[in-house]
């Protein structure tokens, strides 16, 4: 299984960016959900990666928090 990376970046204007890596399909959207609800839930914009467009593969998650 591919790793699946967020990376989220605070703008000195207080947005928020999320990329999402090694996510096939629409599984970035399924990633970030809570992320961007906790942040208050309104996105202004969305730029699909051309992994976006490959289809998805089914497997099992596994969640890990950095730092802890």
């Amino acid at each position: 299984m591919q790793t699946q990376e967020i990376e989220v970046t605070i703008q000195p204007d207080g947005s928020v960016k999320l990329h999402v890596r090694g996510a096939a399909g629409t599984q970035c959207l399924s990633l970030t959900a809570d992320l961007e609800k906790a942040l208050g839930g309104q996105v202004l914009s969305r730029d699909h990666t051309p992994e976006y467009d490959q289809p998805v593969e089914q497997s099992d998650s596994t969640w890990q928090s950095l730092g802890q």
